[in-house]
């Protein structure tokens, strides 16, 4: 979520979450020193001689398997070249789940919020009403993978081969894919004729975040124009900032790891690739695309906790009530039996402190004229 805030109170158990997972930080995995930060990765040396390495951008598949997201890390403010860590110390976090004080990481569940609590159609079982500026706080980006699988023989006559913005409808890969024949092909205008182009096409607009190619066969078993698109794509991630880095020879071993977000991979036939088999002479080209998901009519989530809910209908902010004491506008509006329902009254407790620790916050300021 692009606007998420740590709860106000605690006990404990949000600072706890960023040693419990892997999914969003980076940790030691023993007492060590941090040997080198560049490009998208953070390299570190172990006590024991070993060496291991934390890419801090990735792309990763969603439970559902349909969705891709992208997990961008940050480095903990105390972490640079030559800095100890010590077994358990987290490197790097996602911000998007995680803030800190410089110290301690705190977890982010979502934007705190004014809620109200009223009976009215828009409210009915499950539905709630929120206002426009909390559609966009909860606004979140998903990713988009597209395939392209060619056999040696296919030729591409124009690919996006770089991170670019792109508009539903643009083309990221114009290709073809021949016979086999070469005398049927030319017998045939295969190779001149337009009716045989097949367009992937982007379905949503967003941007390219990543590009991977895998290939079963050495490259120069492939068309001219599958080497050269392999070869385009290459050298931009090679060159591109944020995916470039060094090579780190693992101390102890002749075994090289390679840090860099190179994705000209050779598989072995028969392998699958995110849910596509890729056979003897064939590649596999892979584009992925983020785009912005706002908050919207229809769209689930959760107010704390169990406390779900469908929003039935989105309400402009100058349209939703207004607290008669405080003056406050509400952001959402639940049904006035969801709580019980759902047996979810720790809901009123956090309400209540955090509103209490805002006022708080508010009368300090106000008493050192701050």
């Amino acid at each position: 979520m692009e606007d998420a805030d740590p709860v106000l109170y605690s006990t404990g158990f949000d600072e706890s979450i960023a040693h419990m997972s892997d999914e969003f930080t980076h940790k030691a995995e023993m007492d060590g020193k941090v040997t080198d930060i560049e490009g998208n990765y953070v390299a570190v040396e172990y006590e024991d001689g070993s060496t291991d390495a934390f890419p801090l951008r990735r792309v990763e598949r969603n439970s559902a398997k349909g969705r891709h997201s992208s997990n961008t890390f940050k480095l903990m403010p105390d972490i640079k070249v030559g800095s100890k860590i010590n077994a358990d110390d987290v490197i790097a976090y996602n911000d998007q789940f995680f803030d800190t004080d410089g110290h301690t990481l705190h977890f982010k569940p979502g934007p705190i919020v004014k809620c109200a609590l009223h009976y009215a159609p828009e409210t009915y079982e499950d539905a709630t009403m929120v206002n426009e500026k909390l559609t966009d706080r909860m606004t979140t980006k998903t990713v988009k993978k597209y395939t392209v699988k060619l056999e040696a023989d296919g030729k591409i006559d124009e690919a996006i081969t770089s991170f670019e913005k792109v508009r539903a409808g643009d083309v990221l890969m114009k290709f073809e894919t021949m016979l086999g024949d070469d005398e049927l092909n030319e017998f045939l205008n295969i190779e001149s004729s337009e009716l045989n182009k097949i367009e992937k096409k982007v379905k949503r607009g967003g941007k390219i975040i990543d590009m991977k190619t895998y290939r079963t066969s050495n490259l120069e078993d492939y068309s001219s124009s599958i080497q050269y698109y392999i070869k385009k794509i290459d050298d931009y991630l090679l060159k591109d900032p944020a995916s470039n880095a060094k090579l780190l020879e693992e101390k102890g071993s002749s075994k090289q790891k390679i840090l860099n977000n190179k994705k000209n991979s050779k598989v072995k036939p028969g392998s699958k690739i995110g849910g596509v088999n890729i056979e003897d002479d064939e590649v596999l080209f892979e584009f992925y695309v983020e785009s912005v998901d706002t908050f919207s009519k229809g769209d689930k989530t959760t107010a704390h906790t169990a406390l779900k809910f469908i929003d039935a209908r989105v309400v402009p902010d100058d349209k939703m009530p207004v607290g008669v004491e405080t003056g406050d506008k509400v952001d959402i509006v639940i049904s006035s039996f969801s709580v019980i329902k759902r047996m979810t009254n720790s809901v009123i407790f956090s309400g209540l402190m955090q509103k209490a620790l805002k006022k708080l916050n508010k009368d300090v300021k106000d008493i050192l004229d701050l």
